[in-house]
């Protein structure tokens, strides 16, 4: 039975510390999945009051839903919310070098042979904060308010202490995604720390998918050197890895425009470029690239090539994009961009501004439902 039929006569308020309403699992469950389609909290209550009847004010259910964000991170923290899936579960078939040379029922039996595959990703997002200048101009604009009501006889609580708010408008939260060839099962984990927590997390979440236990481990992400000094320091098990191709083509582009701006040549030279990469390899691509700098004359464009080659040059030992392409490997993190871009499209909008802890709650329940995590969450046992 689901978490909507089995929970709804268990209240929530004390575990949320919200105690002064009486609020069910299956509301809950409701108005977190509600808000993130909504716009705002309060397009969210409205939706609720839509579909169930149910009246709450926005600011409760920002509450509440902020509280189930917070209780999603303790649980998983603690080991209570846990993958329901491992590496041995993410079993894919490739042919094997067998089938050629065999055939009629044989060839069926030989044709293809089965391992276990897991792609890492890794990256970082952009997330609106609140400052402390907007924080006190909204704090401004609210003790404005409460004046008026005060003077029309409304007796108001006390307002809560100001929070400090952040240094800069948008801070970049980190984010991992372990995730199955056909992408039936991934994991996903956002945090508002650095480099050194997106490290910790990997080695977590590795370590809960034994991901040591899988044929070929493989990382694909954009060749950002903390990634690569993530992978190392936590001694994550991956067997291969490989730059993202959709960030090289980029980095290709972005030469091309500066050398010959939106030119046919230009175009047909960053494509011709890009594609010997991707099926000659490495070697061949970064010949044709050296070879064409030296015709080259002029210090900007010079500058732009030399700018390509170390960029190039850097990532070297991740361009094998023939091997994988053989192997039947992916080459690009698209499901990594794509959740970057769930994780934080409830958060960014016209004047969207978040404490970080807010924020990171709110990307919390989405990265627990893109992990197909909800329903364990809450069917865990609440005291």
């Amino acid at each position: 039975m689901s978490a909507l039929g089995a929970g709804c006569q268990v209240p929530l308020d004390g575990w949320l510390g919200i105690d002064d309403k009486v609020v069910t699992k299956g509301v809950m469950a409701l108005i977190c999945l509600l808000n993130r389609a909504a716009t705002s909290f309060e397009h969210a209550a409205q939706c609720l009051h839509a579909a169930t009847n149910i009246r709450l004010g926005k600011e409760t259910l920002r509450k509440l839903c902020i509280g189930s964000g917070k209780a999603m991170q303790q649980a998983i923290a603690k080991g209570e919310l846990t993958p329901d899936w491992t590496a041995k579960d993410c079993v894919v078939e490739e042919p094997t070098a067998a089938a050629a040379s065999t055939t009629g029922a044989q060839a069926v039996a030989t044709a293809v042979q089965k391992l276990t595959r897991v792609y890492l990703g890794c990256d970082g997002v952009k997330v609106p904060l609140i400052t402390q200048t907007e924080k006190r101009k909204r704090r401004d604009k609210s003790l404005a308010k409460r004046r008026e009501l005060k003077q029309a006889g409304r007796k108001l609580a006390p307002l809560s202490p100001l929070a400090p708010g952040a240094d800069q408008s948008y801070k970049e939260f980190k984010l991992s995604v372990f995730y199955s060839q056909d992408h039936t099962r991934r994991l996903v984990s956002i945090t508002s720390g650095n480099h050194e927590v997106i490290g910790r997390i990997m080695k977590r979440d590795a370590s809960r998918l034994k991901l040591q236990e899988a044929d070929e481990a493989l990382g694909i992400y954009d060749g950002g050197p903390w990634i690569d000094n993530q992978i190392q320091k936590q001694h994550l098990p991956l067997t291969d890895k490989c730059l993202d191709f959709y960030h090289l083509k980029d980095n290709i582009q972005k030469t091309r425009r500066e050398l010959f701006g939106d030119e046919a040549e230009g175009q047909a030279w960053a494509h011709n470029l890009a594609e010997m990469f991707k099926l000659q390899g490495f070697t061949a691509g970064f010949d044709s690239l050296v070879t064409f700098r030296k015709t080259r004359k002029g210090h900007r464009h010079r500058k732009a090539l030399n700018r390509l080659v170390d960029y190039i040059s850097d990532r070297r030992a991740l361009i094998s994009y023939p091997e994988f392409r053989a192997a039947n490997r992916d080459i690009g993190s698209g499901p990594t961009e794509a959740q970057c871009k769930c994780e934080t499209l409830r958060l960014k909008g016209h004047g969207r501004r978040w404490n970080k802890a807010n924020a990171l709650a709110i990307s919390t329940i989405e990265a627990i439902h893109q992990s197909r995590l909800t329903e364990n969450f809450w069917n865990l046992q609440t005291t």
